[in-house]
């Protein structure tokens, strides 16, 4: 099971990666700076673990769930979506994103353990 630092350094460079890429491509104007959504995404890497400790080795419930993580990868894109009408709006909407992004990622590195993730967990 990746630990915390294994899941932040995954975080900082898929999402600065990612962001990076975007952003060349001219398709990144609605996304923070590749530095600065990296960072983000690095701190929220360990969400999950947060509100689903893994006491046991069979943690993995819900909230580390297949199911939970399309529910969050459909919020992260009707962020992307939204269009804020004032810059706090603007930097919560940042926020959110790189939040969802951070905990997305960390599914996809619990994904490719030996455990894996269930499909729904229990609630």
């Amino acid at each position: 099971m990746p630990c915390a630092p294994t899941h932040r350094l995954i975080n900082v460079v898929v999402a600065g990666a990612g962001l990076a890429a975007l952003h060349e491509q001219g398709k990144g104007e609605r996304l923070p700076h590749p530095m600065v959504g990296a960072a983000l995404s690095g701190c929220f890497a360990t969400l999950p673990d947060l509100l689903e400790p893994a006491t046991n080795p069979h943690h993995r419930q819900a909230l580390h769930s297949l199911a939970f993580a399309g529910l969050m990868g459909y919020g992260v894109y009707r962020l992307y979506q939204w269009q804020p009408e004032t810059p706090m709006e603007e930097v919560l909407r940042v926020l959110a994103m790189m939040a969802g992004a951070g905990y997305l990622l960390h599914l996809a590195a619990d994904f490719c353990t030996k455990r894996s993730l269930p499909v729904i967990g229990k609630l």
